[in-house]
């Protein structure tokens, strides 16, 4: 048998990518708020603060995410080597880990007292708003 087989590589694919993107976001990371380019939820989106501090943490959480996955890919591929697993492997873990690297970061956001500020802040302004609506539209 082979020792070196697409079979047994391809379930790393998704790790390997996580970790290029983590890098280039490192590397290069999105300097201002936009909509093309960085780690771009509501809740990055908030202020230059927070869209800083996410795209620092989500270039790391990729990247260590990627090593992980890949690491795993390569474990899973080498114990499991048939021609549908690699496929539904690659599918299933790409989708997971993009969802930890969401869940994480939007935790730090919003565990950080600066942004969960920012949060209430925004929050509270959205509440008020239909309120002045409403007593505007009684006089």
């Amino acid at each position: 048998m082979d020792m070196f087989s697409l079979l047994h590589v391809l379930p790393a694919l998704p790790g390997v990518l996580f970790l290029l993107v983590g890098a280039l976001m490192k590397a290069f990371p999105a300097k201002n708020r936009n909509f093309l380019y960085g780690y771009r939820t509501t809740t990055s989106m908030k202020s230059q603060e927070a869209w800083d501090a996410a795209q620092i943490f989500g270039a790391r959480e990729s990247m260590r995410l990627g090593a992980i996955q890949a690491v795993v890919g390569l474990a899973v591929g080498y114990t499991v080597a048939n021609e549908v697993f690699p496929v539904a492997y690659i599918i299933v873990s790409a989708v997971a880990c993009g969802i930890a690297l969401i869940a994480r970061t939007e935790m730090m956001l919003r565990k950080d007292e600066r942004f969960s500020a920012l949060q209430h802040t925004s929050q509270q302004a959205t509440q008020q708003a239909p309120q002045q609506n409403n007593s505007q539209s009684d006089t």
